[in-house]
């Protein structure tokens, strides 16, 4: 016979619990707790399972609020997500066998609705409904896993576009005398490639050779094959009358943003930040043509220190003294921009080494970034790290440069 034996007094809620390794991760009946039940050498039961109450430390999450669900994403990071009655999610960083459970809050402009967790690719992607202006989206969580500063997506509820061809279709430039911005040229495509609603929009190609990118604008449009162009320079030999893999369609106007319509948007376009601008009718418009962007809701990312206590002072515990920090030292990786400062009315840019070359856009870097900071005399002693672009951060470590004053 089947013989069942009470672990614990937990009760468990109606959600559904998730598995995390060999532990089950599961919401109290109270529903606004969440414990994790496994087996524990320790333990001072006869089975050695015990329930841990992993909200303990970061309970004014959950205070007087309800969890209606909870999804496990197993890669690329360990992370329970958990939905609050209130629309809000919460995240946790669960690697229980290095002592890790780090609870973070999500909003969004609207509601978090319901969540999922999927496999594809050999990793998995959290989904979301999001009600904003009651109507309901399909979102994805996008991966922070980005080769070049071209695939950064660091915006709310958006969309990205990549014109890259990948293909085996050429497209041959013909028709030229001069070959520079003076006459109109001809594109032909191996295949079918452009419609009618192209012309305004462009065509990118490039001479890997020179390492020259032509900038076509489409002025005609004759068939799926074939339109009319003007491009920005003197097109190089090698993309005259020649077939070539290597372009991109390019776009000015960008449509389809009815989601976000009447929103203030962040842009990321081939790799710079532009203007934020109000979606109008769905559309916006980008201050030059890019093969490679990002639309959407913009966010501020804020890493704010505690006071800073200098261990081993000669003058004791430094949290009750006047102290001062003129400079903070961050240790980052594939990060591009950031701001530092005393409090959030005395932020500084940190201003990259001087460029080389304004072609291409600044790349993602990792190691030492050093920035001098505004800031006075106080007990205060804590730093300020924003990002307020639609750029990745990534910081390792923060080493504030200290002077330390009276009482």
């Amino acid at each position: 016979t089947l013989s069942v034996k009470p672990q614990s007094n937990y009760g468990c809620s109606l959600v559904k619990p998730v598995l995390v390794g060999s532990n089950a991760i599961f919401v109290h009946q109270n529903g606004s707790t969440i414990f994790d039940m496994g087996f524990n050498s320790e333990s001072t039961t006869k089975s050695g399972i015990i329930a841990d109450d992993i909200t303990l430390l970061a309970n004014h999450l959950f205070l007087g609020k309800t969890i209606k669900k909870l999804a496990y994403q197993q890669t690329p990071d360990s992370t329970i997500w958990a939905l609050r009655d209130d629309g809000v999610m919460l995240s946790c960083t669960y690697l229980k066998e290095q002592q890790v459970i780090a609870w973070a809050q999500h909003t969004t402009d609207g509601l978090f609705k319901d969540i999922c967790v999927v496999q594809e690719d050999a990793r998995d992607r959290l989904y979301a409904i999001i009600e904003r202006n009651s109507i309901g989206t399909l979102e994805v969580m996008e991966s922070r896993d980005i080769a070049t500063i071209y695939d950064a997506f660091f915006v709310d509820g958006g969309y990205s576009y990549n014109g890259v061809n990948t293909t085996t279709k050429t497209l041959s430039l013909s028709g030229g005398m001069a070959w520079n911005e003076t006459e109109t040229l001809t594109i032909g495509a191996s295949s079918a490639t452009f419609t009618s609603d192209d012309v305004g929009q462009y065509v990118f190609l490039y001479d890997a050779e020179t390492d020259v990118t032509i900038k076509c604008v489409i002025t005609a449009y004759t068939s799926a094959t074939i339109v009319s162009v003007v491009s920005d320079k003197t097109v190089p030999f090698n993309l005259r009358n020649f077939p070539v893999t290597t372009w991109s369609l390019a776009l000015q106007e960008v449509g389809g943003l009815w989601s976000l319509n009447g929103k203030s948007v962040a842009i990321l376009a081939n790799g710079n930040v532009e203007p934020q601008q109000s979606v109008t009718n769905g559309k916006i418009t980008l201050s030059s043509a890019s093969d490679r962007f990002s639309v959407g809701l913009p966010y501020v990312s804020d890493l704010e220190t505690l006071k800073v206590n200098v261990l081993g002072s000669r003058d004791g515990p430094t949290q009750t003294k006047q102290k001062l920090i003129n400079k903070v030292s961050l240790i980052c990786q594939d990060t591009r921009g950031l701001f530092a400062g005393a409090d959030d009315t005395h932020l500084r840019e940190y201003r990259p080494p001087k460029r080389t070359t304004y072609d291409d856009p600044l790349e993602m870097v990792s190691g030492l970034f050093e920035q001098a900071i505004a800031s006075s005399y106080d007990k205060q002693g804590s730093v300020l790290i924003r990002q307020s672009d639609p750029l990745p951060v990534t910081i390792l470590s923060i080493i504030p440069e200290v002077t330390v004053g009276g009482a």
